[in-house]
């Protein structure tokens, strides 16, 4: 592995301003980071440039901005699952301050593609609103695909090519800058702050806490998504190998160590603080199991369009379930007090309450479009009282952007500055 260049250089976190975010209640859009980065190339023309790095399944173009600078090559992705929308926050946050600080380039050529999956980014369509999300607009505008429809988890294992565009996309950019520092902007609903990284490094761990901190943000020491996990200290985990993941591929995270990275990464951060809670891991388990009964039922008597984007997202939501249930009751020490025990159950419900919608359209029958109301009624019934439910449990607050964007690029600063010395 090839080594980076190490170059003496204040610290970059100490560019980082405190109003970044000062009065933005939400982040952008795609088109509207898009129009952001775009300004800031034409304004910077002589430097900067936007190219197209490849187009999504539904032709939108994959782009990519180039600031050139020092020998230092940082890759950053936004929104590689299309519901985490903070890290677009963060992109257009890390354009404005290269664009004011050009020092910031002068050891370092940033490159940054600021959404890898735009098709499924629109679905959210929670994202279109002013202000906060709450539980509720959150889940019933919620869309994520099915992990073998996820570009982040689909790049090409050796000896094979990437089957979604935009993992081929996303694999061409990796070869082609074959970053020292790359990181894919993720997020989770609640909880606190962890890494995810391809490799184990001690250093990591004080960089977590060191930035959590100036963010008053908690760090999740036991993620639903890594109780299996190798960690090397708190809040911060081992990436399994790819073939232990039912994806179509490899992360981007292990593609872009395999091609040489120092550091990669997936930095996670909450979108609403939350309440500690009491739910036994034994209790968390059967409510998932319970739920996935239900769910399945509903789907099995009016089962969901093969063309619908939703259809595969519930289907692997409830095996998500299946496979949480197994692993609190495995680890009912740290599967206690799991809020996405809540929280997964009204994902799958809210995307098939969608999936539902689209249904009498296709109906022609009277008598069955009076049996899919009636379906879908019941339905949104236990949507309801699993909101309440979980409303009751995590009390959440929504987390402003100076916070939860704050902390990403805090985050990206600073393990750029474990090698920019």
């Amino acid at each position: 592995m090839r080594s980076a260049p190490a170059i003496a250089n204040p610290a970059l976190r100490d560019l980082l301003p405190a109003d970044l975010w000062h009065g933005v209640r939400r982040p952008p859009t795609v088109e509207e980071l898009t129009a952001l980065l775009r300004e800031l190339t034409h304004r910077h023309r002589e430097r900067w440039t936007m190219t197209q790095a490849g187009r999504s399944r539904a032709g939108e173009p994959l782009h990519l901005v180039t600031v050139p600078g020092g020998p230092l090559r940082v890759l950053v992705v936004g929104g590689p699952h299309p519901h985490e929308h903070i890290g677009l926050a963060v992109l257009d946050g890390l354009g404005r301050l290269l664009s004011q600080h050009p020092e910031a380039s002068a050891h370092v050529s940033w490159y940054l593609m600021p959404c890898l999956d735009p098709d499924g980014a629109r679905l959210n369509t929670w994202t279109q609103q002013n202000g906060e999300p709450t539980l509720e607009s959150y889940h019933r505008g919620f869309f994520r695909p099915a992990r073998t429809d996820q570009p982040e988890w689909a790049l090409p294992q050796p000896g094979t090519a990437a089957q979604l565009p935009e993992a081929a996309a996303l694999a061409h950019v990796i070869d082609t800058v074959r970053p020292h520092v790359y990181l894919s902007l993720h997020g989770a609903d609640t909880g606190g702050t962890f890494l995810l990284t391809s490799q184990a490094d001690p250093a990591l761990v004080p960089l977590l806490h060191q930035a959590s901190a100036r963010y008053e943000l908690p760090v999740e020491e036991h993620p639903s998504d890594a109780l299996d996990w190798p960690s090397v200290g708190p809040g911060v985990f081992v990436l399994p190998p790819p073939d232990q993941f039912r994806s179509s591929g490899a992360s981007s995270v292990h593609y872009a160590h395999r091609r040489g990275a120092r550091y990669a990464l997936m930095p996670e951060m909450p979108m609403w603080t939350s309440s500690p809670h009491d739910l036994p891991a034994a209790r968390a388990a059967e409510h998932l199991e319970q739920a996935v009964t239900f769910l399945t039922t509903i789907t099995q008597q009016f089962p969901l369009p093969p063309d619908s984007p939703f259809t595969p997202a519930v289907t692997d939501t409830l095996a998500i379930m299946d496979t949480m249930a197994r692993s609190y009751r495995s680890h009912p020490h740290a599967g206690a007090g799991q809020d996405l025990a809540h929280l997964t159950p009204l994902r799958a419900c809210g995307m098939l309450l969608r999936a539902l919608d689209a249904l009498p359209e296709r109906r022609n029958s009277p008598l069955t479009n009076v049996r899919l109301g009636a379906l879908r009624q019941e339905t949104e019934t236990r949507c309801d009282q699993w909101l309440q439910a979980a409303e009751e449990a995590l009390r959440p607050s929504p987390l402003p952007l100076s916070r939860t964007a704050g902390f990403q690029l805090d985050t990206i600063l600073s393990v750029t500055d474990l090698l920019v010395r």
